[in-house]
This record gives structure tokens, sequence and C-alpha cells, in this order.
């Protein structure tokens, strides 16, 4: 058979050519991720309501990963975990209680601290033979924890029941990175839910001081509803400082630490509405009828 030179080039050129699509598709897809993430950490760094937050993080992670649904879980007091939300790829809800997942994944990751990228189950033994997984049919999962400062406030799980074709420590590094963003957004959104309490519960207690006031015909009554307010009022402004103590330690967030110190400014306003209140009972004189024979 006579050596043709032509063929061979053709061929070698040929195994180029689609080699360099390939290096395109790739960084192309690397740009898009990259995209992904600051778009993400964009939205979540703007928003302080904790449902948002959470649909922001577990939809782009599932999108991220190609997985079918995915699970957000964080820790419930003491050492439990709690699914806050579950998804599928559509971007709708999964009840919490329909939700099906590998329990042992999601507890290693979270007492480990370390997270685990399966992109084939049956390439990884330890995990091929485990029960929750071989009942799911579970094919790829990945599990990432949520940490701030080593402390672990919760873990993010993402699966398929096919093999997705992922690059294992490219798609690791995308979910440490919005996991990392996440963990702090969380915080910031749970400290936020702490300030609107406290500040429904001083609504509250300015609406009683209000009607106080318009029912405080007599020293007598307007003092004792001048004390229920103050210690009303004590409570409130305990967990304001707990709060704020908590921004001060973790928070860099404006908008937070401008409603706590407005928080605590209108809490001072009401005590020195109280005291006032308090001077003006204790000053009233008493009105009795004398014998003036």
């Amino acid at each position: 058979m006579p050596f043709d030179g032509a063929d061979i080039f053709e061929e070698v050129r040929r195994k180029i050519s689609d080699v360099k699509k390939k290096i395109e598709e790739l960084e192309g897809e690397k740009h898009r991720n990259l995209e992904i993430i600051f778009s993400v950490v964009k939205a979540i760094n703007s928003s302080l309501i904790l449902e948002e937050v959470l649909k922001i993080v577990l939809d782009n992670l599932i999108s991220l990963s190609k997985a079918d649904k995915g699970c957000l879980f964080l820790v419930n007091g003491g050492e439990s975990l709690r699914c806050a939300l579950a998804r599928n790829s559509k971007g709708e809800t999964i009840d919490e209680n329909e939700i099906s997942y590998s329990k042992t994944i999601v507890n290693d990751v979270y007492l480990s601290g370390e997270p685990i990228v399966i992109e084939d189950v049956l390439n990884y033994s330890e995990f091929s033979k485990k029960e929750s997984i071989v009942a799911l049919n579970l094919k790829t999962i990945i599990c990432v924890p949520l940490s701030i400062d080593s402390e672990i406030i919760g873990v993010v799980y993402v699966d398929s029941s096919r093999v997705s074709q992922i690059n294992k420590n490219e798609i690791l590094q995308l979910f440490e990175i919005l996991a990392g963003h996440a963990a702090i957004a969380i915080r910031n959104a749970k400290l936020y839910e702490k300030l609107s309490k406290a500040y429904a519960d001083l609504q509250s207690a300015n609406e009683a001081m209000i009607k106080a006031e318009r029912m405080a015909t007599r020293g007598a009554l307007a003092s004792e509803i001048a004390h229920e307010l103050s210690n009303y009022l004590t409570i409130i402004s305990i967990n304001a400082k707990l709060i704020s103590r908590e921004l001060a330690k973790f928070s860099i967030d404006e908008k937070l630490n401008n409603s706590v110190n407005s928080l605590l400014s209108g809490i001072n306003k009401m005590k020195y509405f109280i005291r006032g209140l308090l001077d003006s009972a204790e000053m009233k004189p008493n009105k009795k009828l004398t014998d003036i024979n």
C-alpha cells in the first residue's frame, strides 16, 4: 500500500481542529460559569430576605452541576440539620417531606466539614453500596458545607439519577466559592429576621404606649401602665443589644448596621417618654374632698 502523506496530514489537521474546538468549548463554559458566579454573588449580597437568598443559591448550584434536584440544609439548634429548601431543575420547590436524598452523604459532610463530589457513583466503591444511594438510583452527587469562620451553619446538596458530565475539580471550586458567599448572605439574612422581629415588638410597644397615653386620665393608671411598658421595653432592648453585638462581630453590612442603630434610637425615645409618664404620674396631686368646716 503506497504511503499517502496528504491523507496523514489531513487526519492530523482534523484532530488538531477537534482539540482546538474542544478547548474553545471548555473555555466558553468556564467563562459562562464565572459570569453565573458573579451574577449570583451580586444577587445574594443585595438581598436580606432569607427565602430569596436560599432560592438564588440553590437554583444556580443545580444549574451549574446539571443536577436533577437539590436541598439546602441549615443547622436547627444544637447539632441537627433541617431542610430549609428543596428545589428541582425546573425551579420548582419540593415539599421537604417528599424530598429524597442521601442522608449518609449529607451527614458525612456536615460532621467532617469536607465536601464530597461523585461524578459517577459506580466508580466509588465506598458509596456504590450505600443503601440510600442504591435505593434512590443516584449517579452523580455533590455536597459541600456552608461555613463561616470554621463554623458550619449548613450543607448544600445536589444529585442526579444520571451521570452528569462535570469536571470534578472545577465544579468543586465553583461550589465552594458560592457556598462561602452564600453562608455570609444566609447569616446576614438571619440577623435581619431577628432585627425585623425586634422592630415588630417595638411597634407593638409603641402602639401600647399611645393607647396608654390616651387612657391615662389618672396618675395611678398612668404609673401602672408605664411600669408594664418599661418591663416590655427592657426585653426588646436586651434583644436589640444582642443583635448589635452579633453584627459588631460578624457583619459589615451597612443596611443592617443602620437598621440596628435606628432600632436602638427608637427604644431610647420610648424610654424617655416612659420616664416622663412616670414623672407626670408621681407629680399629679391626688384630689380628695375635705371638710372645710
